[in-house]
């Protein structure tokens, strides 16, 4: 992760401006019904990619236990249930990009954010959520850096597993696949694809747990779509 910036920017409208200024609050939408959803997919088959190739190397026999399917399902349905929410950010606060995509072509504004205070915007949410700032990894290089040592993990965990005396439950297997999961998180949610690094891109991420109040989540259109949001208030 890079330095944080001393501000970010989030691009609007003038009518977004007005709202944001009056109400002291961002809309962090799901990221199933965002316009990158695509990115979801990105990460996930890089993940599955890599571990296929990692469980390969450590013992082709290990691939065909019953974590390797189970990691699979795991991911899969993250793309059919993401109960994540984020609000995007960029570092630079003149991006055509940006004015192109969130501005109406440029007659709208970009918003400097003092993320300093990000921990007080934290104290707000519900106790069954949590937030967490990032930037955007683009290149694939560095997503493997990141990437790698998580799933070496991973299997150096399986390995030590299958080698013991007792055969691992089905608890078990999903749980060392749920951690890897957890452990991976960032990997899953701020990998884009490198033809996207001039967006200059950060998130914060608002992650609701299974059991989340369904009173948090409002709805509104867009381009016809009905999409969900968590309003993210700023002090």
């Amino acid at each position: 992760m890079t330095e944080t910036p001393k501000l970010l920017y989030h691009y609007t409208t003038a009518q977004g401006l007005l709202g944001i200024l009056k109400s002291n609050v961002l809309w962090a939408s799901n990221l199933l019904y965002m316009n990158d959803f695509s990115e979801l997919k990105y990460s996930i088959e890089l993940i599955k990619s890599e571990l296929e190739k990692a469980f390969n190397v450590s013992n082709p026999n290990l691939k065909n236990s019953p974590f390797f399917p189970m990691i699979l399902d795991i991911l899969d349905a993250t793309l059919s249930a993401c109960n994540v929410y984020s609000t995007c950010f960029c570092e630079d606060g003149d991006q055509l990009s940006q004015w192109r995509s969130y501005s109406q072509k440029g007659t709208g504004y970009a918003i400097g954010f003092d993320l300093k205070h990000i921990d007080r915007a934290s104290e707000l949410l519900p106790l069954n959520s949590s937030l967490f700032l990032t930037d955007i990894v683009y290149e694939k290089e560095d997503q493997l850096k990141l990437l790698n040592p998580i799933i070496n993990n991973y299997i150096h965990s399986v390995r030590s597993l299958i080698l013991g005396r007792t055969s691992p439950t089905e608890d078990q297997i999903k749980k060392y696949a749920t951690n890897f999961l957890i452990n991976a998180f960032r990997c899953l949610f701020s990998f884009k694809h490198s033809a996207f690094q001039d967006e200059r891109e950060w998130r914060i991420f608002q992650i609701m747990s299974s059991n989340s109040s369904s009173g948090k989540i409002e709805f509104r259109e867009i381009g016809g779509t009905i999409v969900p949001y968590m309003e993210m208030s700023f002090p």
